[in-house]
């Protein structure tokens, strides 16, 4: 393989590499031994006259190699000589290679792209093939047999799962919570499901109005009793087998349904198998032509032409005239591409007062006072920077991209799979830096499927460490990507493209995840985003203490709007214009606190969250800021309405706010708010269904269900019965 010696410069950087051309692809090596593949489609080598440009990770970069010539012609390109450019038959034959070319290129970027979505269907067919085989054996296990509870001798005992956790809705300080009490067996019959521990509980399947699986384990309702219990454990395994068994109740084969769901699945992976074996057949297939001479030359030969004719028409004229010189721009020095872990670059900043508004599509009678913000040496930029807050449930991740970067702040949850559908509809391809906030699950959640979807060059976690499975997946999903590592410290500061990310916290490892999360001030011109993952008091406390600029024009709420976060010390710190929480429908632990509303009311904020208004965007051209979400019309929470009396101060609602405030318990689905996926766990209520209440919604109350295309009065009446549905 042509092995070349060359300087790679990128940005402010350059470094030594060696140059390897295999085929197709190129590699650079560096002298640390890192290396870096990709095809010279997507790198986009041209030869100028000053060396080589290529594109790395979106980033235009130049490579200046010591034998230019034959790396030109391993690459596939030509060498000309000067005197064959003015031939008609060399521009002729130049021109048809350059078609040639780009229809290759545009070939081999469609074929790329069909190949990378025929990859993640077949792993997708891969997962749904291993979930219905592993259901299969379960079911397949299913048989008489004795279980640790008395029977008649009618009844036959199927099967026992130990170690399942039984939990049981209990009210605290008014708020209604899950809590375990007890610890056992749980055993199936053909009649009955029955939890053993220090009590036995019994569920008979004829009874049974609902039974699905939550993110706490199995949910189980029976119309017999007011209490309902959820099954913590093998939750999955817990499901299937009582599916199974209810099925065999009523006289259908569960065993034949499993077997068939499997040959469903093993056909759908075969099929996407062929699919993409065929594409890259395809790929394999084509020819590439040679790489088409790039004329470095004719913008200089353009110039030097009018230049001369700009000449000949001023000595052909009596009079002259004179124009004064043109200002000289302000030259920026390019940023590196990503965030190095070697240096901390230490930026000096001055303070203006910004008299910009927040420019939202709703309308709003209230204007915010001007907010104080320091603002970076060059702070004019060029572009669009767009800062979107996921609707990801109880969880959190938020991207952010702009001309020259792209940022991930957390990945979601560990239970669910939304993080990269949500990356790849917002047109992300490549990550510049991905952030870990803290190793809880809410938020590292999907990072490793984050890494395994998307080149990365840098990731950066807190540094503190956690027992979970999920965290150990994270760990390893780092260790086997190319992507470098970093633990930021509050007081370091970064240049990443057109952003300057400064870390506010932590100093050091403090053991407490939440207030050792990852705060971060990102700036783009002469606006600033403020995040502080779940930080509660005391890490706000120690921020306030260590004297860092906090001001910022939007802040992302701490710990999901927990009332242990976002104290009126910070709050009066930071003078947010806008504030975004991120939470899910109807979570159990009340988030957001009415408490860090008020508190944000009290201060003219304007506050959006994703249980309401699903995902946020907002966008800033580096002065104004722009919000649009993806339900509510983009307008923002109304104010909490507080009235005050000589003896008490007490917090009243609106009446059209009265049902809300009061309708929906912590375990219920509120139709008004809940995402696709809760809303199927209601009975009747399908994809379709569910996809009707998305587009119908608000609904005054459960009985407006009526709307819904297939739900008449009998229906409605079941919903209603189960209990799961409400209207807030």
């Amino acid at each position: 393989m042509p092995t070349f010696r060359a300087t790679l410069e990128r940005g402010t950087q350059s470094r030594d590499v060696e140059a390897v051309v295999e085929g197709d692809r190129l590699s650079l090596r560096t002298p640390d031994g890192r290396v870096g593949r990709w095809s010279l489609t997507e790198l986009g080598l041209a030869r100028t006259l000053e060396g080589f440009t290529l594109t790395i990770d979106g980033d235009r970069a130049r490579l200046r190699v010591a034998e230019a010539d034959a790396f030109w012609k391993a690459v596939g390109g030509q060498v000309p000589t000067w005197w064959r450019f003015w031939s008609p038959a060399t521009w002729t034959a130049w021109w048809r290679q350059r078609r040639a070319w780009a229809d290759y290129r545009s070939k081999a970027r469609k074929l790329d792209a069909r190949i990378a979505d025929a990859t993640a269907d077949r792993e997708r067919a891969a997962r749904e093939l291993q979930t219905a085989r592993r259901r299969h054996d379960w079911i397949r296990s299913l048989g008489p047999r004795d279980v640790g509870i008395r029977t008649t001798e009618s009844e036959t005992g199927l099967a026992t799962v130990p170690d399942v956790t039984l939990l049981e809705t209990r009210r605290r300080e008014g708020q209604v919570a899950w809590r375990a009490v007890d610890f056992g067996d749980v055993h199936f019959t053909d009649r009955r499901m029955v939890f053993c521990g220090s009590k036995n509980v019994e569920f008979r399947y004829a009874e049974l109005t609902t039974a699905g699986l939550r993110s706490e384990g199995l949910y189980v309702a029976v119309s017999t009793r007011k209490r309902d219990h959820i099954l913590a454990g093998p939750s999955e395994r817990l499901a299937v087998l009582l599916d199974a068994c209810r099925a065999s109740s009523e006289g259908q084969d569960p065993a034949a349904m499993a077997v068939a769901e499997t040959n469903r699945a093993s056909g759908l992976l075969e099929s996407t198998a062929e699919r993409l074996a065929a594409l890259r057949r395809e790929r394999d297939g084509l020819t590439r032509p040679g790489r088409p001479i790039s004329p470095a030359w004719l913008p200089g030969l353009a110039a030097a032409l009018l230049l001369f004719a700009l000449g000949a028409y001023a000595d052909g004229n009596a009079t002259t005239s004179s124009s004064a010189p043109p200002s000289n721009p302000v030259q920026s020095t390019p940023s590196p591409a990503g965030p190095t872990t070697s240096t901390t670059t230490t930026s000096t900043t001055s303070t203006t007062t910004s008299t910009s508004t927040t420019s939202t599509t709703s309308t709003t009678s209230t204007t915010t006072p001007p907010t104080t913000v320091p603002v970076v040496a060059g702070g004019s930029v060029d572009g669009e920077m767009a800062v979107h807050f996921f609707d990801v449930g109880q969880g959190d991740s938020t991207l952010l991209t702009g001309p020259d970067f792209t940022i991930v702040i957390d990945a979601g949850r560990h239970d669910r799979d939304d993080v990269v559908a949500h990356l790849r509809r917002a047109g992300v391809d490549s990550i510049d830096l991905l952030v870990g906030t803290h190793p809880d699950a809410d938020h590292i959640g999907q990072l490793a499927d984050v890494l395994a979807a998307f080149p990365v060059t840098e990731v950066w976690m807190s540094g503190d460490a956690h027992t979970t499975r999920t965290f150990e997946r994270a760990l390893d999903a780092i260790l086997d990507s190319d992507a470098g590592y970093h633990e930021p410290r509050a007081g370091e500061s970064y240049d990443i493209g057109s952003a300057h990310v400064e870390v506010v916290h932590p100093t050091t490892i403090g053991g407490d995840l939440n207030d050792g999360s990852i705060a971060l001030r990102v700036s783009f011109g002469d606006v600033r985003f403020l995040f502080t993952g779940d930080a509660e008091a005391g890490a706000e406390a120690a921020m306030l203490q260590r004297g860092h600029e906090l001001s910022a024009d939007v802040l992302h709420v701490g710990h999901h709007g927990s009332a242990a976060s976002t104290t009126a010390a910070f709050l009066s710190a930071v003078s947010p214009r806008l504030a975004v929480y991120s939470a899910g429908a109807g979570n159990q632990y009340g988030h957001p606190s009415p408490e860090v509303l008020q508190r944000l009311a009290d201060q003219g904020v304007e506050v959006y969250g994703t249980d309401v208004h699903g995902t946020v965007v907002v966008t800033t051209d580096g002065e104004d800021l722009t919000v649009e979400t993806a339900r509510r019309a983009n307008a923002p929470l109304p104010p909490p309405t507080t009235t005050t009396t000589t003896t008490s101060t007490t917090t009243t609602t609106s009446p059209e706010d009265e049902t809300t405030a009061n309708a929906c318990e912590s375990w219920q689905v509120d139709i008004n708010r809940a995402s696709f996926e809760e809303l199927q766990r209601i009975k009747h209520i399908g994809p379709d269904r569910a996809q009707q209440i998305l587009e119908l919604r608000p609904f005054s109350s459960v009985d407006s269900m009526t709307r819904i295309k297939g739900i008449a009065e009998k229906r409605l009446a079941d919903i209603k019965s189960e209990g799961i549905a409400c209207a807030g």
